[in-house]
C-alpha cells in the first residue's frame, strides 16, 4: 500500500517512495575476507536496485562461500549482461541498468523524466473519467460496493514521451533516460500519471494511464490506493478489490 499526500508531498514524497532507503552494517572482518563482494556493495550504492535484488543478497549470506572472491569471479563472468531483475549487491550490477531491466514498472519508476499538466485540461479530465469508470467496472458485480463518482484530480504528469529534454546530462544518464524512454513509447501514445480523489469514501489513488497514439483509447496501466479505506470495504470479499469498495452500509 502507498501512503502520499498529493498536494503536499512534492518531489521528496515522489523519489521516497519509489527508492526507499536502504542501511546495511557488515561486520568489521568482512571488508578483508570477502573484500570483493565489499567493493562491489560500494559500487552498487549509486545502481539501481530492489527488492528482487536483497532476496538474492539474504541468500548470498545463508550461504558465505557464495560471496568468496574466486566464487564471485566465476559469477560475474556468467552474470555477463545479464537483464535479471534478481542480482546479488554483492555482484556488480550494470551501471545502465533501466527500470525494465530491474522490472519495476513504469508508475514505480523513477528514472524517466515526468513534467506537471493543468488538472483542468480536457484530455486529463476525458482520462480520468475513464479511469473512475474503469473502477466501477471492477466493482460492477458486487452490489454491496457503492457506485464511485471522481472528485477532483489532484496532479497530472505527463512522462517520457512529451517531457522535455534533459540538458547537460551525463552519457550514463542519457543512456538510462533513453532505454527507459523506449518502454514508454512501446505505448504508441503517451503515459501519464494522475492523482484522483473519488466518493464516496474520500477514496485517494494514484494511477498510471497510457493513451494510445492511434486511436486515442485510455488504458489503466497501474492504480494504487494511497488513503487509508479501514472497514469502508468489510463487505467485499474478494481481497485485491476492497481498495476500491465503499460499502453501502457505510452510507
Amino acid at each position: 500500500m502507498w501512503w502520499r499526500d498529493f498536494q503536499n508531498g512534492g518531489d521528496q514524497a515522489y523519489l521516497e517512495q519509489r527508492l526507499p532507503l536502504l542501511y546495511m552494517v557488515l561486520p568489521k572482518h568482512f571488508k578483508e575476507k570477502y573484500s570483493v563482494a565489499f567493493q562491489n556493495l560500494k559500487d552498487n550504492v549509486h545502481r539501481l536496485v530492489t527488492a528482487f535484488d536483497l532476496h538474492s543478497t539474504m541468500k548470498d549470506l545463508l550461504n558465505l562461500d557464495n560471496i568468496s572472491n574466486k566464487r564471485l569471479g566465476k559469477r560475474t563472468r556468467q552474470l555477463g549482461l545479464s537483464e535479471s531483475r534478481n542480482i546479488s549487491l554483492f555482484l556488480p550490477i550494470s551501471a545502465t541498468r533501466t527500470c525494465e531491466m530491474a522490472g519495476i514498472s513504469l508508475i514505480n519508476c523513477a528514472c524517466v523524466t515526468r513534467h506537471s499538466m493543468s488538472v483542468s485540461d480536457t484530455f486529463v479530465i476525458e482520462a480520468t473519467k475513464s479511469v473512475v469508470g474503469f473502477l466501477n467496472e471492477k466493482l460492477s458485480g458486487y452490489e454491496q460496493c457503492s457506485h464511485l463518482e471522481l472528485t477532483n484530480i489532484t496532479e497530472v504528469f505527463v512522462t517520457g514521451v512529451r517531457s522535455h529534454q534533459g540538458i547537460g546530462q551525463g552519457l550514463i544518464e542519457n543512456v538510462i533516460k533513453q532505454r527507459n524512454e523506449r518502454a514508454v513509447k512501446r505505448s504508441h501514445g503517451d503515459y501519464f500519471e494522475i492523482g484522483i480523489n473519488t466518493s464516496p469514501g474520500r477514496g485517494k489513488y494514484y494511477v498510471a494511464v497510457v493513451v494510445n497514439g492511434f486511436d486515442g483509447e485510455v488504458s489503466v496501466d497501474g492504480i494504487a490506493r494511497v488513503s487509508i479505506y479501514g472497514h469502508d470495504a468489510d463487505c467485499m470479499p474478494v481481497l485485491e478489490l476492497r481498495p476500491y469498495c465503499y460499502c453501502k452500509s457505510q452510507n
